[in-house]
């Protein structure tokens, strides 16, 4: 099988040095043959990244059978974006893998704990991208914001007292 090992950056400092070992690893550990490493810096919120949009076009064109990513936040942060990219790849028949995370979408097989795995990976991905973008600390130091439920049953206003009904 022809890979693609894929492998983002957020920002220059970030060395991608584990990862390339690592995903090198997988694919001779799988037989695979590489057929092409790409690697960028780059926002995973956008999907317009030159090297996303490079393994997207080989496996339209069949020139791969496979696409490794270290983790899945490393191939994208929203979660239609993300879905949406592995959607393209099983209708390419290319098998998505994240080896850090044991998660394998196989074309040939519907596994629908695969896909579970994937829907809750790829909302935790976006979840951690808007948290940390947003600032580690800023969360636990912003005044608490009211929680309204759909049903109407859960409210943060309180009653004053003595004027109840």
């Amino acid at each position: 099988m022809r890979a693609a090992l894929y492998h983002r950056v957020s920002t220059t400092d970030q060395d991608p040095a584990t990862a390339r070992h690592e995903l090198r690893a997988a694919a001779t550990a799988r037989g695979y043959t590489i057929a092409m490493e790409v690697e960028e810096t780059g926002s995973g919120a956008r999907n317009d990244r030159p090297g996303l949009q490079e393994v997207m076009s080989a496996a339209r064109r069949s020139r791969i059978d496979a696409v490794l990513v270290w983790k899945l936040d490393r191939f994208g942060r929203s979660t239609l974006d993300l879905l949406g990219c592995i959607q393209q790849l099983v209708a390419a028949g290319v098998r998505f893998e994240a080896i850090t995370q044991g998660l394998a979408i196989d074309p040939r097989r519907i596994d629908p704990t695969a896909n579970l795995i994937l829907g809750v990976l790829a909302a935790v991905s976006e979840f951690e991208g808007r948290s940390s973008a947003s600032g580690p600390c800023s969360a636990s130091h912003a005044p608490a914001e009211p929680v309204a439920a759909s049903a109407g049953r859960l409210s943060t206003t309180s009653t004053p007292t003595g004027s109840g009904p």
